[in-house]
């Protein structure tokens, strides 16, 4: 009796030890692996900072080049009026400052056009880097998937190589026999009468 007790405490021992050098190995190995995978990251991760960096630039550029736009819209608005309103009050003395209102209104006017054509051209690069952006967003998060993908099944074969290892269930989870008992418990359920 003896003998058979020391004999299952020795095997119980040595399985404890085998379990405790697979947790140890396949703890190692989920922490390489997870090193590597937030290595693997961090790349795509700063290059959608960096996309995002443009846009918000573009984004800013474009409201600069509105405001200008606007303000100078405003002012060649206000300048018309004026020139109109001298014109309205007619006089011979205000020939002069007439024709400087009408340079004032011309530059204006200009730099209004100038403002327009450059807001025009904010606007194309900026619809350039939101394009842009999209296509590398998108590269990106693939790039992330996959990544996460390779990562979930060189996990799920870490543990299914530790399960082997430990002798549990030829490999399969510990969750699977339940799963399995259950499934066969419910094919070996006798068929129910029809009424």
């Amino acid at each position: 009796m003896g003998d058979l007790a020391a004999g299952q405490t020795g095997a119980a021992a040595h399985t404890l030890a085998q379990l405790s050098t697979c947790c140890t190995t396949l703890g190692e190995s989920s922490g390489l692996k997870a090193a590597s995978l937030s290595g693997s990251l961090s790349e795509p991760v700063k290059e959608m900072q960096r996309s995002i960096a443009g846009v918000q630039n573009a984004l800013t550029a474009r409201s600069e080049a509105h405001a200008v736009r606007l303000a100078l819209a405003s002012e060649l608005e206000l300048k018309r009026e004026r020139l109109l309103r001298l014109r309205g009050a007619g006089g011979t003395g205000d020939v002069t400052r007439m024709a400087g209102e009408e340079r004032e209104v011309q530059v204006v006017a200009q730099r209004a056009e100038q403002a327009k054509r450059e807001y025009e051209a904010v606007c194309v690069r900026m619809a350039s880097e939101l394009k842009l952006a999209d296509a590398q967003r998108a590269a990106q998060l693939s790039a992330i998937a996959r990544a996460l993908g390779d990562a979930e099944r060189e996990m799920a074969a870490d543990q299914a190589r530790a399960y082997s290892l430990m002798g549990i269930n030829g490999g399969a989870s510990p969750a699977a026999p339940a799963q399995s008992a259950a499934a066969a418990a419910g094919a070996a359920a006798p068929p129910k009468a029809s009424a």
